[in-house]
């Protein structure tokens, strides 16, 4: 921690780090510098708005994905997200909760496209898959389900239509992933240039090839969720680590105040979390 702090430090003195990042408080602020090229280089999901804006704001605007940072033994080592976001629950007093669940099936089905008869009405009324309207017609809004390693493998299929002109469907496809391997290859060919179907190039064609890079190497969390104690002490303890990077970034402090931070937040209750954590995985 102490060397990439040292690091972003740095990068900070010498201005690769835009210097009023901390005052970028505002909604857009930071992603405006991405897409008005101001910034070279980007962090967030595939579905960040600014990945598109920055194509909307320049046609010709190229993306380089890169597997960073690597390892001293040159992986990246990065952390799986939690294995649950958010849960959909029935009430008890529900009359027939298998039809429930039979409804929440159909609406998966829809916005998935293994509907196709109800995909071709959602076509036709141009309500794309990823919109707010599609999902408005749905109970479970937003909820989707898929394939653990969906993205790499229609990475795969995407590239050999764009590479070869042909693909070999997989066990499970839907008319969801078709759009979007027919999107990629509409804008690789230039048949089909447009913010979806640049971002469709680019997230299922260029970027998820990086998933199948021997660099990559995917580790799981201790410990995925709360514990007791974490309502009444996690605030405070982000606060403290969150002043703690940008004293030492900015140069406030120096490097080894890290330290003096690590004796803070055990004091004023990371030791009691860590235990508490501890307890839950060795149990």
């Amino acid at each position: 921690m102490k060397d990439a702090l040292s690091l972003l430090h740095d990068w900070y003195a010498k201005g690769l780090i835009d210097k009023q990042f901390a005052t970028r408080i505002g909604s857009g602020e930071t992603e405006a510098v991405f897409t008005s090229g101001q910034g070279g280089a980007f962090f967030g999901p595939v579905h960040a708005s600014s990945i598109t804006e920055a194509f909307t704001n320049n046609p010709d605007v190229e993306l380089v994905p890169v597997n960073a940072p690597l390892s001293a033994d040159g992986k990246l080592n990065y952390v799986l997200p939690s294995p649950m976001s958010s849960m959909l629950c029935i009430s008890a007093k529900c009359a027939d909760p298998a039809k429930a669940i039979e409804i929440i099936g159909i609406g998966n089905d829809l916005y998935r496209g293994f509907d196709e008869e109800a995909n071709e009405i959602f076509n036709a009324a141009k309500i794309a898959p990823s919109s707010n309207g599609r999902r408005a017609v749905f109970p479970q809004g937003a909820a989707t389900y898929d394939y653990f390693d969906i993205i790499e493998t229609v990475g795969k299929v995407t590239k050999d239509n764009i590479e070869t002109g042909s693909y070999t469907p997989y066990d499970g496809i839907t008319q969801y992933d078709k759009d979007q391997i027919d999107l990629a290859t509409g804008f690789a060919d230039g048949s089909n240039r447009n913010e979806v179907s640049f971002k469709a190039y680019y997230y299922r064609y260029v970027a998820s090839q990086l998933l199948s890079d021997s660099k990559i190497n995917a580790l799981d969390a201790a410990y995925y969720y709360t514990t007791d104690s974490s309502a009444s002490l996690q605030t405070e303890l982000d606060t403290l680590e969150q002043e703690m990077y940008l004293s030492i970034i900015i140069g406030d402090k120096s490097v080894d105040y890290f330290d003096e931070f690590v004796k803070q937040w055990n004091s004023i209750g990371g030791e009691t979390l860590l235990s508490e954590v501890k307890e839950v995985v060795q149990n």
